[in-house]
């Protein structure tokens, strides 16, 4: 049990943060008139966040009882979803119309 768990406390939380941040950035190009939230990228990162939290929970029942080689899989399922969403955050900043920020 307590590797399960110090194996969430090393991963889960840099994913909250990641999930958080996409969906900040979504609410905050509702707000900008010139560029809009695509409501696919909406759909996607929830998707994607379901699906990680899928993995997560599988890939620690694999883990509880050691089954090989799903948790490897189930695991590299999880971090591919987690991989997407940095993409989808990235191209999402891209986004962004930085016209409220002082000009030199």
């Amino acid at each position: 049990r307590e590797r399960v768990f110090g194996n969430n406390l090393e991963n889960i939380p840099i994913a909250l943060a990641v999930y958080w941040a996409t969906f900040a950035l979504q609410e905050s190009l509702i707000y900008q008139p010139q560029t809009s939230s695509n409501e696919t990228t909406v759909k996607v990162s929830t998707a994607l966040i379901i699906i990680f939290s899928l993995c997560r929970t599988l890939y620690n029942i694999c883990y509880w009882y050691g089954l090989q080689p799903a948790r490897s899989i189930i695991f590299l399922l999880g971090e591919l979803t987690f991989f997407a969403t940095c993409c989808m955050l990235v191209y999402l900043a891209t986004k962004l119309e930085y016209d409220f920020l002082p000009s030199r």
